[in-house]
């Protein structure tokens, strides 16, 4: 029998001055509850306590998501239930080269 375990993934990007950092989702199959509190992707500007850019779970796929600092991302599961999860591109750019004015 296989055997799953609670799981958290954290990472940072950090853009140079005067520059964006764009993530965007191609994928989302996470387990879907009421309020996302089991299995999720969460999105944050400039670290856990920034502002909250997204907090997502089932399997509709989030808008992009432009930041002026760094993304701070967590994904996060529990033991139970089973799913894919998520694919994402992110790039890190000036600001009319990924249409932010």
């Amino acid at each position: 029998m296989v055997q799953h375990h609670p799981f958290q993934m954290l990472t940072n990007s950090y853009p140079f001055p005067g520059n964006r950092v764009h993530i965007s989702f191609r994928r989302m199959d996470i387990e879907a509850t009421d309020f996302c509190n089991t299995d999720f992707v969460e999105v944050h500007e400039s670290g856990p306590s920034g502002p909250l850019l997204g907090h997502f779970c089932g399997n509709e796929i989030p808008a992009n998501i432009t930041a002026a600092r760094e993304l701070w991302v967590l994904f996060r599961t529990d033991a139970e239930g089973q799913a894919p999860g998520f694919l994402a591109d992110y790039s890190l750019g000036w600001l009319e080269k990924i249409g932010i004015s």
